[in-house]
């Protein structure tokens, strides 16, 4: 794969590809890969696959919600207001978290 990446062959994506139907083909040839095994395999890249998506789509509402409410404006906004000098509020930040 990394040759073929190297030489030009094909791309990262296409090597990725390639790579999987090569071990799929290896385990099947091999019979270490069953059914019920490919089943399951399905199945948890299905169930992982719906982790990243609502994690991706919890941020995006965490983003409309930061948009909406203007909470970080306010907060920059309540920072400049303590008229502070940047070398005293950072220790105090980071020791408060």
């Amino acid at each position: 794969m990394i040759g073929g990446i190297y030489s030009g062959i094909f791309t990262p994506t296409e090597a990725a590809a390639v790579g999987a139907v090569a071990t799929g083909a290896l385990a099947i040839t091999k019979g270490g890969l069953r059914w019920n095994g490919l089943r399951d395999c399905v199945l948890e890249t299905a169930v992982t696959s719906a982790m990243i998506f609502f994690i991706v789509l919890g941020a995006s509402v965490f983003n409309s919600f930061l948009a909406l409410t203007q909470l970080p404006q306010m907060t920059a906004g309540w920072i400049v207001g303590l008229e502070i000098s940047p070398g005293w509020f950072w220790p105090a930040f980071c020791s408060a978290t």
